[in-house]
């Protein structure tokens, strides 16, 4: 809870002309038999601290796909690293502070190779209701979990969310 505060400290009283150049993105694992991470819990207000909403999930398994994805105010990116933004203007990148963002390497990658990247200087990881792409990725499951019976491969379920 406490990194969770310091992931929205000074940024409370952001405006939408600040927020729609904020570019949410994450990568998501997807299954092809069923989800394993559990049910996504979206809260009420008042909730936000619930222990009853808290539910533990799990990051790797077999017989799946790892997919990433963008949005911002302007639309959304497909399921690669795509930004179509006009020349000049400057977005900020939001990841969550998963250490595959947050390590050494994707640091000085960061740092020292594409300083043209502004980013968050922290994002809690874990933290669905501070990134609302956790909710698209809800969503592409829930739409993906009637066409089950019918993906029984990596490809068939790259082409299935590809299609959603």
């Amino acid at each position: 809870m406490k990194n969770r505060l310091k992931g929205c400290s000074g940024k409370a009283n952001w405006g939408y002309a600040k927020w729609k150049y904020v570019v949410w993105s994450d990568e998501s694992k997807f299954n092809i038999v069923s989800n394993d991470g559990g049910a996504r819990v979206l809260r009420k207000e008042g909730e936000r601290y619930d222990s009853n909403h808290v539910i533990k999930t799990t990051e790797f398994g077999s017989g799946f796909l790892m997919i990433w994805g963008c949005f911002w105010s302007g639309g959304i990116g497909a399921l690669v690293v795509v930004l179509d933004a006009k020349e000049g203007t400057i977005f900020i990148l939001q990841e969550d502070g998963a250490p595959g963002h947050t390590g050494k390497i994707a640091r000085n990658w960061r740092d020292n190779d594409q300083p043209e990247i502004l980013c968050f200087d922290f994002w809690p990881a874990q933290s669905p209701y501070f990134n609302s792409i956790e909710h698209l990725w809800a969503i592409l499951e829930k739409i993906i979990e009637g066409r089950r019976h019918a993906i029984g491969s990596k490809n068939k379920l790259e082409a299935c969310l590809r299609d959603e």
